[in-house]
């Protein structure tokens, strides 16, 4: 409150001064003269305006400290407290008085006794409204005009709700306009017959928006009249407009506060589709997506270009997605896919910052928000994430795609779960398919011929067999339950088919002379015999090719992500420092230590990691990176030695080699592998009856005897204790 309000309401709150009742009486006179003229009860402002300068003048020598409209209030407070003057209103807090003499005159002037009906009052209050504002009026304006005059006060504002409609059907009164969303405010402009559109005294009829809704259809006729400009000029039809579009032009020409809300602006065009004369309607872009585009109800689907039209990035990469699985005939695409099938076409090209990653997975999500913290189930999944191949997530469209045999007709529940399940068969095969290459077959077998022991070569070309065989079996089932539906697969399976048919037959020609060099060790046993023989490797020994290890295998074999995670971040290593959870560990590593498919891995990363490391080549890697010079020659001739074999039976036989290098080799590969009992025996014995324990090849000191050295045996069985 400023100080000059604060003082003029001190000055009129204080014991009124005395003064003669003729100055009052000539405020009560002008209070009578601005009701007829107004038709309608007066604040003490418009009283002051139809008093003279000499009346007022008269009037603030009583209340100097005063304004004139504010003299003017405090004599009309006396009139009324001697009951010449009522009060008929209080619109915010001010006033409205009226004359009681101007409420008789009022009545008589409009043709309304006492006695009159109410509908014919509410008439004569719809006719002065009018006549009052100078326009058509809603039932807002009515209501308000009813509050600021003193004659119709007595009108329920229910009854004046039904008289209206009476006199409607009657002709009394003429609807003119429709507003659309006008709710409790009204949903016409009214006038009364002889201010109707054609009479002599026609009266003008607002045509701007006056709600929400009329200004979200302004706007929506604007973004289509400049669409309908740009098509003209680009020779083509014009394309449906987004919520995005619209919404931008309503923050640029308005401000209202509804724009702001993203929700607001889609349910004010489902209100005007659903209107009882609609103005716009929803386009039909392409068959199950959830991305609504709008077009004006009278514009036909042919008249409209629909094909190069996307509601937002997201509706542009799922139909990427789906043109990227009907161009490959696949049911399931990753992020390189969709970013080849976007680089097609640059319609499909995003005008956010977000990525085409960052898209998908958003377009995928099953939960969403839904304010105030909480979340809420989708309504449409448009996507379906199916699974990571190699780190990238595949997604697919819950309708299938033409490249499945089984689609059926659009719609079908029955139909959408063959594709959903195709998809995901589809990715285990992707898998299959990723795990070959990165075991490069061709050159295991090329590296497991240079092996220092004959024995270690066996083994890893029996492992490598063994593995081509588990890939067969799993091709096999592949061939018989997906080629049949995704006409892609049947080649692939072919061409992997002929690479392991050309690893097989190079791990023939090496093992003939291999075993012939093998059978010489003295270490070679009848058991070893018989396992090669039968040409089956016991899966304790061997990282298998394709599939997770059994359960029982799991723990010996493998290392959580956990375990590898806290690993990793004691030793410090840097790619590791920014992961900030175990998961987020598994791509930083894949290259770098092997893993395996984890078997309680349902689909959910927070119950269970998807997969484990391998635990021999994550001790290679940790030996590599943080261990000395020794550990760092020892790792290295160990991960040459072993390859994929992990069976350390064949790695024994080694420690029998003639030669030194032979036997360090074998050592340094068992102090990597798994211990058990035979294996620590061998070691003990041959750190006791090594006849050359390299003391050769490691210098002395001046004052060191050789005696003190210790061979590598000692090196593998005290590096066998310390692993984790």
């Amino acid at each position: 409150m400023s100080e000059r309000e604060a003082g003029t309401r001190a000055a009129r709150d204080v014991d009124p001064p005395a003064i003669p009742y003729a100055a009052v009486r000539d405020v009560v006179a002008a209070l009578r003269i601005a009701n007829l003229a107004g038709r309608a009860s007066a604040s003490a402002h418009t009283v002051a305006q139809a008093m003279s300068a000499t009346e007022l003048g008269a009037l603030q020598r009583y209340w100097p400290n005063l304004r004139p409209a504010d003299a003017v209030r405090a004599a009309l407070d006396l009139a009324v407290t001697a009951g010449d003057v009522t009060i008929s209103a209080r619109p915010r807090g001010h006033p409205l008085f009226v004359h009681p003499e101007a409420v008789q005159r009022l009545g008589t002037i409009l043709g309304l006794a006492p006695s009159a009906p109410r509908r014919q009052r509410t008439r004569a209050l719809v006719l002065e409204a009018a006549r009052a504002l100078g326009r058509a009026v809603r039932f807002c304006d009515i209501i308000s005009y009813r509050d600021d005059s003193g004659w119709a006060a007595g009108l329920d504002r229910a009854a004046i709700g039904r008289d209206i409609q009476s006199l409607c059907l009657a002709g009394d009164i003429v609807a003119v306009r429709e507003v659309l969303g006008g709710g409790v405010d009204g949903q016409y402009f009214y006038l009364p017959e002889e201010h109707a559109p054609g009479a002599a005294i026609e009266l003008p009829v607002p045509l701007g928006p006056s709600t929400w809704l009329e200004h979200v259809l302004v706007a929506f006729q604007r973004c289509w009249e400049a669409e309908c400009a740009e098509a003209s000029s680009d020779q083509r039809r014009p394309r449906p407009i987004s919520t995005g579009i619209l919404r931008a032009r309503l923050l640029e020409e308005t401000e209202l506060p509804q724009a702001r809300d993203e929700q607001l602006v889609p349910n004010a065009l489902i209100q005007l589709a659903k209107a009882s004369l609609p103005r716009v309607r929803i386009a039909c872009v392409r068959a199950g997506s959830h991305f609504a585009l709008w077009a004006p109800a009278h514009v036909p689907d042919e008249a409209l270009d629909v094909g190069r039209a996307f509601a937002s990035d997201a509706a542009r990469v799922v139909e990427a997605a789906q043109r990227a699985m009907e161009r490959l005939h696949v049911p399931a695409v990753g992020r390189h896919e969709v970013t080849a099938e976007i680089a097609r076409d640059p319609a499909l090209r995003p005008n956010g910052a977000s990525s085409v990653a960052a898209l998908l997975a958003d377009a995928s999500k099953e939960m969403i928000a839904a304010g105030t913290g909480s979340r809420r189930r989708r309504v449409t999944a448009v996507l379906q994430g199916v699974g990571c191949v190699a780190g990238e997530a595949h997604y697919t469209t819950r309708a299938g795609t033409t490249s499945t045999t089984s689609t059926g007709r659009a719609g079908d529940p029955a139909a959408a779960e063959r594709a959903l399940v195709h998809a995901y068969r589809y990715v285990d095969f992707l898998r299959l398919q990723d795990r070959w290459r990165q075991r490069h077959a061709m050159t295991q077998v090329q590296c497991a011929s240079e092996s220092l022991s004959a024995a270690a070569s066996v083994g890893r070309l029996r492992a490598i067999r063994q593995g081509i065989a588990q890939l067969q079996t799993a091709t096999a089932e592949f061939r018989a339950d997906l080629a049949p539906h995704v006409r892609r697969v049947q080649r692939e399976i072919e061409d992997i088919e002929g690479e392991a048919a050309a690893v097989s037959h190079e791990c023939e020609r090496h093992l003939g002379r291999l075993l012939i060099d093998a059978r010489r060790l003295r270490a070679w046993t009848p058991a070893l015999e018989s396992a090669v023989a039968r040409g089956v490797l016991e899966s304790t020994g061997v990282t298998t090719e394709t599939g997770p290890l059994s359960g029982t295998d799991r723990g010996e074999a493998t290392l959580t992500t956990e375990e590898v995670f806290a690993m990793v971040r004691t030793r410090g290593y840097a790619r590791a420092l920014r992961a900030t959870s175990a998961t987020e560990l598994v791509p930083l590593l894949s290259h770098r230590i092997a893993r395996l498919d984890n078997v309680e891995y349902a689909g959910w990363r927070q119950q269970a990691s998807e997969y484990h490391f391998e635990r021999t080549d994550a001790m290679l890697f940790a030996a590599i990176e943080w261990g000395g010079g020794t550990a760092v020659l020892f790792a290295q001739i160990a991960r040459q030695e072993l390859g994929q074999l992990r069976d350390p039976r064949f790695i024994r036989a080694g420690l029998s080699h003639a030669r030194f290098d032979g036997r360090m080799a074998s050592a340094a590969a068992l102090a990597f592998l798994p211990g058990d009992p035979e294996t620590d025996d061998c070691l003990a014995q041959i750190a006791l009856h090594d006849p050359d324990a390299g003391y050769g090849a490691l210098p002395c000191g001046p004052t060191e005897r050789p005696t003190d050295r210790g061979g590598v045996a000692d090196r593998a069985c005290a590096r066998r204790r310390a692993a984790p």
